[in-house]
């Protein structure tokens, strides 16, 4: 769920799409478990990674710093994976 202020909402021309989402949310990811975005399967749950939850919600604010949105700090745990999120955010 995220929660948005009327002054923090992109205009729509200005979403990114669920692709971007999904570049942007694996490479972050890799930078935190310290290997290659390409090595980050989109399709896998967050789980798999052994993120825990202080990543999990670093990754999460920043993410909805860049959306430009304040996103659910539970947002990992309520979508499984990257591809689900992104289709979640997405335009």
């Amino acid at each position: 769920m995220e929660v948005q202020h009327p002054d923090r909402i992109r205009p729509c021309g200005d979403c990114p799409t669920a692709p971007q989402i999904e570049a942007w949310l694996a490479a972050r990811l890799a930078q935190f478990l310290g290997i290659a975005a390409e090595r980050i399967d989109r399709t896998v749950p967050f789980s798999d990674y052994a993120l825990d939850s202080s990543v999990a919600v670093t990754v999460t604010t920043e993410m909805g710093n860049w959306l430009g949105r304040d996103l659910e700090p539970t947002l990992f745990w309520e979508f499984i994976n990257i591809e689900s999120v992104a289709e979640h955010l997405g335009a």
